[in-house]
């Protein structure tokens, strides 16, 4: 990435939790450069292949036998796909859950 505008927004981008679809959808119809569409959308599959890796030890480890496995990063997989997916009110739920 480039200095400026872009650089600044990559940075903010890359130190925070991502962006939902939606937001991903919002970003690519203000028609950035090729470059930047295809870092964020490299970003965000990257995203969806970990919380596909997380879903998979989440549904592995609810096996009544192998429960006792389950970390916390994945008792909450569920919760950041579906955040992901439409949005980050995960926070909320957190005091819920």
């Amino acid at each position: 990435m480039e200095e400026g505008l872009e650089a600044n927004l990559a940075r903010t981008y890359l130190q925070a939790w991502g962006i939902c679809f939606p937001h991903l959808l919002r970003l690519l119809e203000q028609r950035p450069s090729l470059e930047v569409a295809r870092w964020l959308l490299s970003d965000f599959q990257s995203k969806l292949r970990q919380r596909s890796e997380r879903l998979e030890a989440y549904i592995h480890k609810h096996d009544v036998h192998h429960r006792h496995e389950l970390r916390e990063e994945e008792r909450l997989a569920w919760i950041e796909a579906v955040a992901l997916t439409v949005g980050d009110f995960h926070k909320n739920l957190r005091g819920v859950l």
